[in-house]
């Protein structure tokens, strides 16, 4: 029954006595040695009350042996987790190296395609003068033969009349040979491969990094108290970040969210000491793995995470530890308030549906009644002179110091430029082939276009006029005129859309592909929105204010504005001035707010 347990481990000798002093059980050459000790008992006179001790014992063992069948259970876990995600990770660089080569051939063939164009171009008028010159030859070596023969046999009339003939034409050919070498032009086609692709490969080796990073869940860990567990030594040793990107105040954040999770509970008995527990057997923390693979900006940011071991009350925990950082609200401050009836910009009453800054702080406003762009500078005051369009204009997005593109009815859009003087000059109109409305610049060469009365809700448009559509739908419908305003967080590749008369914001991600939809009471009918740092703001047009997200889909904050029904809004580039356009009939307006920047908010997907 006792499995030999009853024997001195020394002598190997049956045990009869318990000495107190040295807390050992001996033998009767133990009790010999033990003899000057005052405590030396015969196990025979114990109280059997010990038996009371023993149930509360083995009820205890009982539990450590849960525990310890648990942290089995979670380094199998772990170990299972942890290979398909090394699986995995060949799957996502192929897909990425997919993508990537689809793009290079769909430009392969749009080269081509324009190449050949250009080349059909200039082949047309390069066989026009061609023709022309070889006209004017035909004609030279008509009158040749005539003047050669009449310089030697002809009358004094005939070369009177053949001279006064070659006068008139001679000055007819020099005037074409003037005119056709003033038209001599070189034409040459090469390729101007974009600057971040350029930088993409002069990184070469570092295109794409793994990330491997272990995170403490502190499922069931020791602890006397939140205080001592924080700062035990022993955790502070196994926290091991292994990539050494990772900011020390980023690993701060992620620790502290960890250990504001852990249970406060101990399954140690009051009797057994933490301190003793960490000595009688070897931490083991659960341990939660993160692989991320970053393939370098602009082109894409793509993660994947692993968390292992986690019980509900930890999951989601890389949101809770990317809003861990510390957020200071939005203060927006009144500067200027322009009542834009009585701005004069036009005969009927102005409505400014698209905003935008230039890099130096210059607003840009095209006024779709009057059908106006505008240019304004920080007291909204006119500069310059604007421009008239002749069709109804939508939204305007600036693309450098001073070119600009507006969104316009009839399917096009307009690209302008704009002088030092603020005067503004049509450089194209593009004609594609869907009705679009809203739009955001994508890369320095291509747009994202929203549509309406269109079965792709989104396009790109390059500014060579070529269109291409997203390889799955954005969102699965068709938005109505007026319905939907677009923006694009480059530093987490995400599609933001409004849905007017649905009152939901769409997050789509344009690498992972998937869609967020977000719906709240503080947004109503969301209107125009825009990117501030890596988050966004959204006007809430029925509850006359801004709404400030993240590109997880949660509320940072609500923000009035001074007008009823806010429609367009925009950010200047360092994030200090903020302008929003809106009103009803009669009290149309052109606010520019004073921002005082919210901290950025670190992303974890």
């Amino acid at each position: 029954m006792m499995k030999g347990m009853d024997k001195c481990r020394d002598h190997d000798k049956k045990v009869k006595f318990f000495c107190e002093d040295y807390s050992k059980l001996c033998c009767n050459t133990c009790a010999f040695i033990h003899r000057k000790c005052e405590n030396v008992n015969e196990l025979a006179s114990l109280s059997s009350q010990e038996g009371l001790e023993l149930e509360d014992l083995n009820h205890m063992l009982l539990k450590l042996e849960t525990e310890t069948c648990s942290i089995i259970s979670d380094c199998n876990l772990s170990e299972v987790a942890l290979s398909e995600t090394n699986a995995n990770i060949p799957k996502q660089v192929d897909e990425m190296k997919d993508r990537i080569i689809e793009i290079f051939d769909k430009a392969k063939s749009r080269m081509i395609e324009e190449a050949e164009n250009f080349k059909d171009e200039e082949m047309k008028r390069l066989g026009e003068r061609r023709k022309a010159t070889s006209n004017v030859n035909e004609d030279i070596h008509e009158l040749l033969p005539v003047s050669s023969a009449l310089i030697k046999h002809g009358k004094p009339q005939q070369k009177y009349i053949i001279s006064h003939i070659l006068k008139e034409k001679i000055k007819y050919i020099e005037t074409h040979i003037i005119e056709q070498r003033n038209k001599h032009i070189t034409s040459n086609v090469a390729l101007n491969f974009s600057k971040q692709l350029s930088s993409l490969l002069k990184e070469e080796e570092g295109i794409v990094k793994l990330n491997a990073e272990r995170h403490l869940t502190y499922k069931d860990a020791v602890q006397t108290g939140p205080t001592k567990l924080q700062e035990s030594s022993e955790v502070k040793k196994e926290t091991t970040v292994l990539n050494k990107d990772v900011s020390p105040t980023a690993r701060a954040a992620r620790t502290s969210s960890t250990l504001q999770k852990s249970p406060s509970k101990s399954y140690l008995s009051h009797q057994v000491t933490a301190e003793s527990a960490w000595k009688a057997q070897p931490f083991c923390p659960v341990t939660s793995f993160q692989y991320v693979v970053n393939i370098s900006q602009p082109i894409v940011q793509v993660s994947s995470d692993i968390n292992m071991g986690t019980t509900d009350s930890n999951k989601g925990s890389s949101s809770d530890i990317a809003l861990s950082a510390p957020i200071k609200p939005l203060t927006l401050e009144l500067i200027v308030s322009m009542d834009l009836q009585h701005a004069g910009y036009g005969i009927k009453e102005p409505f400014f549906t698209g905003l935008d800054f230039f890099p130096d702080g210059r607003l840009v406003a095209v006024d779709n009644i009057n059908r106006k762009c505008i240019i304004l500078d920080d007291h909204l005051q006119s500069q310059g002179t604007s421009y008239t369009f002749n069709k109804n204009p939508f939204e305007v997005v600036c693309l450098s110091d001073s070119d600009l593109a507006v969104t316009m009815c009839e399917k096009s859009v307009f690209l302008l430029t704009v002088s030092s003087s603020n005067d503004i000059y049509l450089i194209i109109e593009i004609k594609i082939s869907s009705n679009v409305f809203s739009a955001c610049c994508m890369t320095p060469e291509t747009m994202i276009v929203s549509t309406y009365d269109d079965s792709r809700p989104v396009r790109m448009l390059s500014l060579g006029g070529v269109e291409t559509d997203f390889d799955h739908a954005v969102v699965p419908k068709k938005f109505k005129l007026w319905g939907s305003k677009i923006t694009y967080v480059k530093s987490n590749n995400m599609l933001v859309l409004t849905d007017r008369f649905a009152n939901k914001v769409h997050m789509y991600n344009t690498m992972t592909r998937m869609c967020r939809e977000v719906t709240d009471e503080n947004l109503k009918e969301p209107r125009g929105v825009c990117v501030h740092g890596n988050t966004v703001l959204v006007c809430s047009r029925l509850n006359n204010c801004i709404v400030h997200l993240t590109v997880d889909g949660n509320i940072l904050g609500t923000y009035s504005v001074d007008l009823n029904g806010p429609y367009s809004i925009c950010i200047n580039s360092d994030e200090t001035r903020l302008a929003v356009s809106g009103g009803e009939t009669g009290n149309t307006k052109l606010l520019l707010y004073k921002m005082h920047k919210a901290y950025k908010i670190p992303y974890h997907r």
